[in-house]
């Protein structure tokens, strides 16, 4: 991926490094004011200033409903997984397969870089700071240990989460131009990453942290380390080393989207939820600190003549008849506000409100007798918000999926295995199965917003009501990999199902016998077993004299010992009847001791003239 020559005159030199990244630091204040406010309130690491302009920095009293919040939001969000889909470009079934085939490709990509874990930390990028990306690149070093001809990285584009900490983004119409990370990162972490830089062993480096800066855009990338030596005044960067260089081919290797905000800034859910935690907590915290002032009042006497005694349960004070109004007591503390407990519901119910998080997603319902559908309805808000989340995840792997392919095609074009097999197709060719086709669509289908359990029953209530397929319904079940390949699972289950009832239905003794050998004693599974004996058979059938054998000339028509062959079974007597009574003749009967197949559909034959051969097959 080396810029080629006639690039090299834009290239992207250690001064606009530095230029870029005091402009995009200062352009970005509000929005890491913000990100390290939501971090403060996450942490529970919560300030009370007082009115001596004294901040003391206490452990929350009350739900902490940022951290809460943020983790229910993650957790939801990844209870339902998303689809790839990708709609064929011909109207021919070849078409229809390559769809499949690129969107088991993309499945492979997901897959390949462990997509679900990072799921609720993408959610959580949305919700707390508005913002989410992953940037796209293939590994040179995954291929040091594989000696395949022409393959100099590993087999898959990979994906690495941006933290929103570091990034700044430079976004138009919610569009991605360009992205600029900036990560402090320790000095012994760094001179292990970079080892070719010395950074541990180089004298003159007077701070134990250094900046790795990487840039994206779709003309060049680059990573670079910045640090501060000797000759530095106050924080300006002096030191700025390129590492590395790589043309990204005319894609932008990130995909970025966005929290939807009326001005455009990255605002997440959780950013004006400050004031009124800080306020309920502090209201926690009077109330505390009223009730320590009832229990530990001070104590005041008048009148007591041994006041030294020390204060214990079983101490007995003797007051003076002679002083006027002796008494010993505690002071009365000020008098209750019945207003708290009110304002407290009412910060709830704010708080609440803006991070849409109902009380009923606690088990926490006004009612005394709630059905589930009831509990289910007060949770709108929160279902619309992962809903919300989830589209945005969905058009975040949807641009994966893009990059991924040109990437795959470009740069990897070997044959790899696919997550979810097609049928018996196992592997694929980026060039000949992607073949420069990147649309593709990611869904969440039906549980988009919902929960699994919630998910599930609404999924079975469509399949139960025949709106979906029964195919459909598969692809929505989050623990089914490959819901082709089940739906051939199952109807394979089902016809050995129906093969083993008629087989025990009509086998003699001697062929299940022979048949639990095989299972028993042989290894082999039911369909080998009955594939092994229906051969058996056909081979003895085809010896030519055997003697005795079933179905021979000579032989003995009847069971093991000579017994008369077994009567028809009433279907079959039913259905040599209605042939009869059609004037057709009576079809073969199976040799006895024999298994036979079961049998195919009758074929009704209407009546015919005198004089007329009728042949039924």
């Amino acid at each position: 991926m080396a810029l080629s020559p006639e690039k090299l005159y834009s290239r992207v030199t250690e001064g606009d490094l530095i230029a870029w990244r005091g402009f995009r630091i200062q352009t970005g204040q509000e929005w890491k004011a913000r990100l390290r406010q939501v971090d403060q309130m996450y942490r529970g690491d919560w300030q009370e200033m007082f009115s001596d302009q004294s901040m003391v920095i206490e452990n929350p009293m009350v739900m902490n409903m940022v951290q809460v919040g943020m983790n229910d939001i993650a957790k939801l969000v990844s209870e339902s997984e998303g689809s790839v889909r990708c709609l064929p470009d011909k109207d021919t079934k070849q078409a229809e397969e390559n769809a499949l085939i690129r969107q088991n490709i993309g499945h492979t990509y997901w897959n390949m870089n462990r997509g679900e874990d990072l799921i609720p930390r993408i959610a959580m990028d949305l919700a707390g700071g508005g913002m989410a990306a992953i940037g796209v690149w293939v590994d040179p070093n995954d291929s040091d240990d594989d000696d395949t001809p022409g393959k100099q990285y590993g087999d898959f584009p990979c994906y690495s989460r941006i933290d929103p900490r570091f990034a700044y983004p430079d976004v138009r119409n919610g569009i991605l131009q360009d992205m600029l990370v900036v990560e402090e990162m320790n000095l012994r972490v760094a001179a292990r990453e970079f080892p070719m830089l010395h950074l541990d062993s180089d004298p003159t480096i007077i701070s134990n942290k250094v900046e790795i800066m990487t840039y994206y855009s779709k003309k060049e990338c680059l990573q670079a380390v910045l640090w501060r030596n000797t000759q530095a005044k106050g924080n300006v960067i002096v030191n700025v080393e390129i590492v590395s260089r790589w043309d990204p081919q005319g894609v932008l290797p990130v995909a970025f989207v966005q929290y939807d905000s009326w001005d455009g800034a990255m605002r997440g859910i959780f950013d004006q939820m400050g004031g009124s935690l800080f306020t309920k907590n502090r209201i926690v915290r009077q109330v505390m600190d009223y009730m320590d002032e009832v229990v530990y009042a001070p104590r005041m006497s008048k009148g007591v003549l041994n006041p030294d005694e020390p204060f214990s349960p079983d101490t007995h004070y003797r007051l003076d008849p002679n002083v006027p109004q002796s008494m010993i007591g505690r002071v009365p503390p000020a008098s209750t506000i019945p207003q708290v407990l009110d304002m407290l519901e009412f910060l709830d119910k704010e708080q609440r409100g803006s991070a849409a998080f109902p009380a009923s997603r606690q088990g926490e319902v006004s009612q005394a007798i709630a059905s589930a559908s009831f509990v289910a309805s007060t949770q709108g808000q929160l279902t619309s918000e992962v809903k919300n989340i989830q589209r945005l995840i969905a058009s975040l792997r949807q641009q994966l999926n893009s990059i991924s392919y040109r990437y795959d095609e470009k740069f990897l074009d070997w044959e790899k295995p696919l997550s979810r097999p097609i049928g018996r197709k196992t592997t694929y060719l980026p060039s000949r199965d992607i073949a420069g086709n990147y649309r593709n669509d990611v869904t969440y289908g039906a549980g988009s917003g919902l929960d699994q359990q919630s998910a599930d029953v609404r999924t079975l209530q469509l399949l139960g009501s025949h709106v979906i397929s029964l195919d459909t319904a598969r692809e929505q079940i989050n623990f089914i990999t490959d819901p082709d390949g089940e739906g051939d699972k199952v109807d394979i289950e089902q016809t050995m199902n129906a093969v083993m009832q008629k087989f025990m239905s009509d086998a003699d003794l001697p062929s299940l016998l022979k048949v639990l050998d095989y299972q028993a004693n042989q290894g082999d599974d039911l369909s080998t077993a009955l594939t092994r004996l229906a051969a058996d058979q056909q081979a003895q059938q085809a010896a030519p004299g055997a003697a005795g054998a079933p179905g021979a000339p000579g032989a003995p028509q009847g069971g093991p010992q000579g017994a008369p062959p077994a009567p028809p079974g009433p279907m079959q007597a039913q259905t040599d009847q209605q042939a009869m009574a059609a004037g057709g003749t009576t079809p073969p009967q199976p040799t006895p001791g024999q298994f036979a197949p079961p049998p195919a559909e009758a074929v009704q034959v209407a009546p015919v003239q005198a004089n007329r051969t009728v042949q039924l097959r």
